[in-house]
């Protein structure tokens, strides 16, 4: 049974926030994209957002944002979608990604 989730507010201050999300499956990654941009902005959060091709790319990205950011990123978001499909590419993809993060 789904339930109402009240809306908190809730301040970022000067933090800066980055997103990285993959452009591959966008119908579903570009709403999260939306959702996440909108909540950060709403937080006063500054927001970076850089898009790479597909899910197997974020963890390198993320990496490089962590280690590269003067002054050092609050947080970063990583977003991406791996549909499943008839064959186990899916499953590979995703603990590849998961273990790289």
């Amino acid at each position: 049974m789904l339930t109402t989730v009240k809306s908190k507010s809730i301040r970022a201050g000067h933090a800066a926030f980055a997103i990285v999300a993959s452009r591959y499956n966008d119908k579903y990654v570009g709403a999260m994209l939306r959702a996440a941009q909108r909540e950060l902005k709403r937080a006063g959060a500054g927001v970076r957002v850089v898009r790479v091709p597909g899910a197997y790319e974020i963890p390198v990205v993320a990496a490089k944002l962590a280690r590269a950011s003067v002054p050092p990123l609050a947080g970063i978001i990583c977003l991406g979608v791996i549909l499943r499909g008839a064959t186990t590419h899916a499953q590979h993809i995703g603990e590849a990604v998961s273990d790289a993060l």
